[in-house]
């Protein structure tokens, strides 16, 4: 079995919470230190906290579970984002012990 697969990437989470964050700090230290104006401005273009369903899918997974007519159990994962080049693999492969008792 293969599959193919788009997610949202959990390094491009962890750094929109870390800006986000960043620009929360930001906003409350301009607060009564820049015109109402800018601060109304600075406060739309925060936007909301960073929530997976409306990320963008940029993690694309590739998986392989299989067995073959040698008796090897392999499963094989692998990610890598379009937006900031996170890369995981993972590979497991392992004889099956057959029993051909009858």
């Amino acid at each position: 079995m293969s599959t193919d697969n788009y997610r949202v990437c959990p390094r491009c989470i962890v750094r929109a919470v870390k800006k986000y964050k960043a620009d929360c700090k930001h906003l409350e230290e301009a607060y009564g230190q820049v015109s109402r104006e800018e601060y109304e401005k600075l406060k739309a273009e925060l936007g909301g906290y960073p929530i997976t369903g409306k990320m963008p899918e940029t993690l694309r997974e590739v998986l392989e579970i299989f067995t073959n007519s040698s008796g090897v159990f392999a499963v094989w994962y692998g990610c890598t984002c379009e937006a900031c080049d996170f890369t995981f693999d993972f590979k497991h492969e392992e004889i099956l012990e057959i029993d051909d008792d009858e």
